[in-house]
This record gives structure tokens, C-alpha cells and sequence, in this order.
């Protein structure tokens, strides 16, 4: 069994997917969403890894893409982000 990796991406607006990212939206979506992106997909092709987690926040919201309200979304083969209510 491999290592199974979770990164806590938690910012205060939490627009984060895994496809067409919404830099510079506002103060929160910039360079960090992109490395944080770059570095899940990276790690998955390790073959040390089996599985990497992206925990954010999930945004109920009709003014944005509801992208953001699924609860679970694949970025790559191995690695996902789950988003959860709070």
C-alpha cells in the first residue's frame, strides 16, 4: 500500500476546481490555487503514491459555477478534491 497524501487548501473564498481556475477573481484565487493544482497532480504520478486528497471548502452559491458545489471532484488520475461545508 502507498501513501495516501491530504492538503487542507482552505482560504476564505474557496474557488478552487480542477479545470479553467479563476485567477485573480479576488484577493484568494491566485498563485496558491495554481501550486496547490500543480503540486496534487504531481504527487499523484509518484509511484510511492496511491491516492491524493484536496479537502476545501464547498460554495453553494448561483452566482458562481457550481463547480464549486460539488462535493468531490477528480483532478487527475489519483488525486481528487473533496469539499465539504463550513
Amino acid at each position: 500500500m502507498g501513501l495516501r497524501l491530504l492538503h487542507l487548501h482552505l482560504h476564505l473564498q474557496g474557488l478552487f476546481r480542477s479545470e479553467d481556475l479563476e485567477l485573480g477573481r479576488d484577493s484568494d484565487t491566485g498563485g496558491q490555487s495554481l501550486y496547490v493544482l500543480e503540486l496534487a497532480r504531481s504527487l499523484a504520478v509518484r509511484p510511492e503514491v496511491d491516492r491524493v486528497d484536496v479537502v476545501t471548502q464547498q460554495i453553494v452559491d448561483r452566482r458562481l459555477s457550481p463547480d464549486y458545489a460539488r462535493s468531490e471532484e477528480q483532478i487527475f488520475p489519483g488525486a481528487r478534491i473533496l469539499r465539504f461545508p463550513f
